[in-house]
């Protein structure tokens, strides 16, 4: 199944010798990561900090390799569409939004396009999107069978029989691509010819055409129990704040711990709310309301920002999953950033604009213990379990999902900031997955950004 867990005994935050806490307090001071799982974290983060390349630099990698062209006309693909010419791109797809039914990159290496799926002509004798920055190559195309609102409603209706019919069904998708419906199932590597062999049949009963996507490892959709107390792994019960100069600051892509049964997440985005009376960090509504937040200790000097959180509100329903949490009001300083391939002191990444993802586009994610990593936008849609949206059978059309060989996702992960550079796209609310390695990741299902407004709340 999906994995919505937050944690497990060996993701927990120890004090050092000497050092305690109050839940009522806050306080700047060392905190080192000591379990087991944080030692797989510390050599991910580690070998990522040691070779200072920049970020976009790795994507561009992958999109080289996905689509064997150059780097360099990589980079200037992904850069163009997905942060030059976004506006322009958006503006453009607005024009037809009374009678658009999808959009998606169509990548290969002999170009790239932005395609239209129209859900009515005419066709418009439009090739290509001139913008100030390039020229964005555009086709348009009609719908040939079901609208994607048609084969929604046609998922949506037969979720419980789909539960029954294939044994392994983890989630539902829709490949908006190809206008088919996507079921996400873990079964034996040797029993996929017979599913595959089902095909025609589901694709008859459900009038859609229907693939599966194999998922590399059984998955939990809850959060893992409360964790026996170790000698080497608890909380001490007290303390005192240090004293401190100079208010620290704080980021998204952070260390986050529920203090009620010590599973563990990742934080998100710093945001304020719409009367800009508060600031805080917005996270996975499952993660809990008793929350402490902890940045990635400093290489050099070990020091590590943590601090009390107060639960301001969350969604937590069919198509939200999402929870925010206020800083205390003094001693803390928010920068509108997020930790991203580095987790030094001055390494933040600015998150300046916001974004709907599209299939096709490229984002990354930071981890509890899979570090910063990416992969590519598969679908716009998907829902997973009968009710694992808080009881409530999730809405296909509230989360997407990322794929690829490069892409790391695991337990902890959940809450965590989805983004291109300087752009946000999500919160990670779930994932399927084998190990913590990059490439062990079946799928990585967020929330989009823009469902934050839901809660009254803006990046800060």
């Amino acid at each position: 199944m999906f994995d919505t867990g937050i944690g497990d005994k060996k993701n927990k935050w120890n004090c050092p010798s000497g050092t305690t806490f109050k839940e009522d307090q806050t306080m700047r001071h060392t905190w080192p990561f000591v379990a087991a799982c944080a030692m797989a974290l510390s050599s991910t983060a580690q070998a990522q900090d040691a070779k200072p390349l920049e970020q976009l630099d790795v994507i561009s990698r992958s999109y080289a390799k996905d689509n064997h062209v150059a780097e360099a006309e990589a980079s200037r693909r992904l850069e163009l569409r997905q942060v030059l010419a976004r506006t322009e791109i958006e503006a453009f797809k607005a024009d037809y939004a009374d009678r658009l039914d999808t959009s998606y990159w169509d990548d290969s290496r002999d170009g790239f396009k932005l395609v239209l799926r129209l859900k009515q002509g005419p066709i418009p004798a439009i090739h290509e999107l001139s913008t100030a920055h390039g020229t964005i190559p555009v086709k348009f195309t009609l719908v040939s069978g079901k609208t994607l609102d048609e084969i929604s409603a046609i998922l949506a209706s037969n979720q419980a029989h789909l539960q029954e019919q294939v044994p392994g069904l983890q989630g539902t998708g829709i490949d908006e691509v190809n206008a088919a419906i996507v079921l996400y199932v873990f079964v034996p590597a040797e029993e996929q010819a017979a599913y595959e062999a089902e095909n025609a049949t589901l694709s008859r009963q459900l009038g859609v055409p229907v693939r599966f996507k194999f998922l590399p490892g059984p998955m939990e959709s809850e959060p893992q129990e409360a964790p026996e107390p170790s000698p080497s792994s608890t909380l001490p019960a007290q303390s005192g704040p240090m004293a401190t100069t100079q208010s620290a600051y704080v980021r998204g892509g952070s260390q986050i711990l529920n203090l009620d049964n010590e599973h563990q997440c990742t934080g998100g985005f710093i945001v304020r709310n719409k009367d800009n009376t508060k600031w805080g960090l917005v996270t996975a509504a499952h993660c809990g309301k008793n929350l402490m937040y902890g940045n990635w200790s400093d290489a050099a000097s070990g020091a590590q920002v943590t601090a009390k959180l107060t639960y301001e509100d969350q969604l937590f329903d069919a198509t939200h999953d999402l929870a925010w949490h206020s800083f205390p009001v003094l001693g803390y300083r928010p920068l509108g950033e997020v930790f991203a391939r580095d987790t030094c002191s001055s390494c933040g990444v600015v998150i300046l604009s916001t974004a709907a993802a599209v299939p096709g586009d490229r984002v990354c994610h930071r981890g509890l213990l899979t570090g910063w990593t990416c992969g590519v936008v598969s679908s716009s849609t998907a829902s997973f379990g009968s009710k694992e949206c808080n009881g409530q059978v999730c809405d296909p059309r509230a989360y997407k999902v990322v794929v690829g060989d490069d892409l790391a996702c695991f337990r902890g992960d959940s809450g965590g900031p989805v983004h291109y550079g300087n752009i946000a796209y999500g919160i990670v609310k779930s994932a399927s997955y084998a190990g913590v390695e990059p490439g062990r990741c079946g799928a990585l299902v967020f929330s989009p950004i823009g469902r934050i407004v839901d809660l009254g709340l803006r990046l800060y």
